[in-house]
Order: structure tokens, then sequence, then C-alpha cells
């Protein structure tokens, strides 16, 4: 990154992080167009059930699995009935056993904690609009799109305060942000959600329209275009001031 003249992101974190990995760099904000499903979703509140928490991750350390474990735990301990639905994972997942094992955990299905495995874009749609909230436990994030696809569902959010997430739901107002790693606060966000459905059904709304305006998929196309087309005028001046002439060379969006 510190020989790339140009740097596309999305968030305070990696507009931070490229003034120390790419100093020289002019930096662009470009939001993203999601995956077409996420389009044509509306969430509307579950009026009876156990609550449906649902999650998407994957088999890797920084997705937060153990956070999921130990937050159903105290759930459990304080007598709170909900299902857990995670997509990405598998029972037959290393980092899943890792974690089991680390844990002391006999059954997934007696914490209420149900693996899906990966899941089409169509079925993760489904899955939104039948969950009561979305649950995002990662310890590292940038702007992570299973966050950006609830918001635009308008799904109720509460979210791990990791990466760029703050710069994609304002605390209070669009979601609910917890600190990173700290399942007894996720679980209270959880309780509180389930329990004053009109304050979350609320801030699911305004996250839906914020999510709108952010992934429209005409506005993205003009950010990229007229970001190319900075970036080729300020190639041709400097051609012009007689600098010597190197390839273009342009960063994508940090993201993990």
């Amino acid at each position: 990154m510190k020989k790339a003249k140009y740097v596309a992101g999305r968030t305070d974190w990696d507009r931070r992080i490229c003034r120390v990995m790419a100093p020289g760099a002019r930096y662009f904000h470009l939001d993203e167009v999601l995956r077409e499903p996420f389009y044509r979703i509306k969430w509307e509140p579950r009026q009876n059930g156990v609550p449906i928490f649902f999650t998407t991750s994957s088999p890797v350390l920084y997705k937060g699995f153990e956070t999921i474990i130990d937050t159903a735990r105290i759930l459990i301990e304080n007598q709170f009935k909900f299902t857990w639905l995670v997509a990405g994972l598998k029972e037959e997942d290393a980092l899943v056993r890792l974690i089991r094992r680390s844990r002391g955990v006999d059954s997934l299905e007696a914490l209420n904690i149900r693996l899906m495995g990966a899941l089409s874009a169509d079925e993760l749609a489904k899955n939104l609009l039948e969950a009561n909230v979305y649950v995002q436990v990662s310890h590292i994030e940038n702007s992570p799109n299973s966050l950006c696809e609830a918001m635009i569902a308008g799904t109720p959010v509460i979210a791990s305060f990791a990466g760029g997430t703050a710069s994609l739901m304002q605390d209070r107002v669009t979601g609910t942000l917890v600190q990173d790693g700290d399942p007894y606060a996720l679980a209270g966000g959880m309780v509180e959600m389930i329990k004053y459905p009109e304050n979350y059904i609320r801030m699911a709304g305004a996250a839906c329209r914020v999510a709108q305006e952010r992934h429209d998929v005409r506005t993205v196309v003009d950010q990229l275009l007229a970001a190319y087309s900075d970036i080729i005028r300020d190639h041709a001046a400097q051609k012009g001031g007689h600098q010597k002439d190197s390839p273009l060379s342009f960063s994508i969006p940090l993201s993990f």
C-alpha cells in the first residue's frame, strides 16, 4: 500500500489506516453495491414465538464465534428464551471444534445455537426477514457486508464496536453498538431489543433509510466514475508537469 497513489475506502477506520499505510496516497470515499436480493426485501416485526437472533459468520477467529457461545450462556442463565441461527459455520469446521473444546461445550443445541452452514444470498435475505434481531460479533471489521445487508433490509441490528462499524451505524440512532468481546453487554442489548421493541423498530427504519441512500446503485456508480475521472486528470497533470511517467496504482477498498 505504501506505493499506492490512490486508495478507495468507506469508513473512518480505513481512511485513518490509509494515513499511515499509504501516507502519500489520495483517498476517495466509495460506497458499495450490495447483492440484489437485499434491495427487494423489507423486514416486518415478528409478533409471536421465541425470539430469533441471526448472525452471518465464517470459520475464522476474528468473527467472534466464542462471543456467541459466551453470550448464549448468559442468556440461558437469565432464563431468556431464544434461538440463535448462525450462517457460514457448520459443526465440522475446525474453528467450531476448537472453540467448543476451549469453552467446554458438549452441545450447541443446549445453548440454543444452530449452525446453518453456507447460505445463498436469497437464503440470507429470507433469514433476515424471519429474525427479530441481526447480531454482529466480529472483533475485526471494516464495512461488513452482512451489517449493511441487515440495515437495508430494515432488520434491527446490534453490533460489536469494531473497525468501521461506527461509520455505518450510529449507536442508539440506527442500531446498537456494544463493546467488542463483551458478552454481558451484548446479552443485555439483545434482551433490551426484545423487551422494548418499539425503540428498535424505529431505529431499524432509520437504518433502512440510511442504507438505501448509501448503497444506491446509481450513486455508487457515479462515485466510482468521478474517482476514476479525478485520477486520470491528476495523472495527466503530472505528465504535463514533466514528472516521471509511471503506471497508475489504485488500491481497492479495505475490507475483510
